[in-house]
């Protein structure tokens, strides 16, 4: 919930305060998440320490983000929008992928996430520049 529910509001600061001050505030709020954390052991920190984390990764991320589109032209924006998002996912999903064909017992299962699925990924980022 912390790291989507922000979403309704994280666009309007970053017209209002700049995307670059969004990331900022972003990265300390997940650094005091951390040292929350750290702190104890109880359900209190962890609940909080959950919920900072999660509200500094979405201000993080969209800040980047928003970033990334401000430096193109309006017409290249979309495709260099597309191009970022197919890399950051694909290079998260990939690499957990790769070894449950050697770590399962039933090839029917590994497949999908082995094989074909890198080379679909290769040819869409291709074709998408």
């Amino acid at each position: 919930m912390a790291m989507y529910a922000p979403s309704f509001f994280t666009g309007t600061l970053i017209t209002r305060f700049g995307g670059g001050r969004v990331v900022a505030a972003g990265l300390a709020i997940m650094a005091a998440g951390a040292v929350i954390g750290i702190m104890g052991i109880s359900i209190a920190h962890f609940w909080t320490s959950l919920i900072l984390c999660g509200i500094g990764w979405n201000f993080a991320y969209v800040g980047a983000t928003a970033a990334v589109t401000e430096c193109h032209r309006p017409f290249e924006r979309n495709k260099v929008q597309s191009v970022n998002d197919f890399l950051i996912f694909g290079t998260v999903s990939t690499p957990p992928g790769l070894p449950t064909s050697a770590l399962t017992p039933f090839p029917a299962l590994s497949t999908p996430y082995s094989g074909p699925s890198s080379p679909c990924r290769i040819s869409s980022c291709v074709y998408s520049l």
